[in-house]
């Protein structure tokens, strides 16, 4: 019976079309959100269709926000548009229509529905405050962005061992071929904690599963806005937790890239 519930759950939500390197939040989201992708493909709409759906739903979102006083709307029409979000990269492979141009709509949707949650928790609750930490999240956000994209484009460069011009001289690029590392290997040497975790087998499983949805920046942290009708000082805590994650994410990506040649 068991066997059979669990064959029926995996066929319903199925993780056939989740893209590589999703922690275990992201997973359940994808998982979730799979039957609804199935019908929306059946029904011959395209991944840029819903996107733009799920812009549209971002859009009351934040009108619901901003210039309502309760947290029900906000949280339906939210909670739509997350769901769309985490749809139409699956109804994209499923249907194999995935873009092969380089502007990600998608991504600049997700950038423009983040901007939208932030004013809209300023206009809410008209608090300097509140607004002076949008505007710095705000910041700290769009420039993690920045560096995470010019990783992503250098990676890429050194994968593919493109030429790397470096004062008027061209080097070759290349990728280490060291002994793969145990992952944690190194945060544990840094850190006690870490180490301690490292001799409780279930407890170091439990830190690598958690550890990554809570600490990086991606498709799940948008689960972090739910909290903005609840009160400024809600609203504020939930916003410094994403900046702190940004700059935590700003601190790797810089001390990363100061190492690797200017192309």
């Amino acid at each position: 019976m068991i066997d059979y519930f669990k064959r029926l759950v995996d066929r319903v939500f199925s993780g056939r079309y989740i893209h590589a390197e999703v922690n275990i939040v992201q997973l359940v989201m994808y998982r979730f959100a799979y039957p609804f992708a199935v019908q929306l493909n059946r029904l011959g709409l395209s991944a840029n269709l819903i996107t733009t759906f799920s812009l549209v739903f971002s859009l009351l979102a934040f009108a619901a926000l901003a210039f309502h006083d309760g947290w029900v709307w906000f949280t339906i029409f939210w909670g739509i548009s997350m769901l769309l979000d985490f749809c139409d990269g699956t109804v994209a492979r499923m249907s194999d229509s995935v873009s092969k141009s380089a502007f990600r709509y998608d991504h600049m949707s997700d950038l423009f529905k983040i901007f939208l949650l932030f004013m809209g928790a300023g206009l809410r609750y008209g608090s300097g405050w509140v607004w002076i930490v949008a505007l710095l999240v705000l910041f700290l956000f769009m420039y993690f962005m920045i560096l995470n994209h010019d990783i992503v484009h250098i990676r890429k460069l050194l994968l593919l061992k493109v030429p790397v011009n470096n004062n008027s001289e061209s080097q070759t690029a290349t990728v280490s071929k060291s002994e793969p590392v145990e992952p944690g290997m190194r945060i544990r040497e840094r850190y006690r904690i870490v180490a301690w975790l490292v001799k409780f087998d279930s407890l170091y499983k439990l830190w690598r599963l958690l550890w990554p949805p809570l600490t990086t920046i991606n498709g799940h942290t948008l689960l972090l806005f739910f909290l903005l009708p609840y009160g400024p000082e809600v609203a504020m805590l939930s916003l410094g937790y994403l900046g702190l994650i940004a700059l935590v994410g700003i601190k790797g990506r810089i001390t990363e890239l100061l190492v690797i040649p200017k192309p």
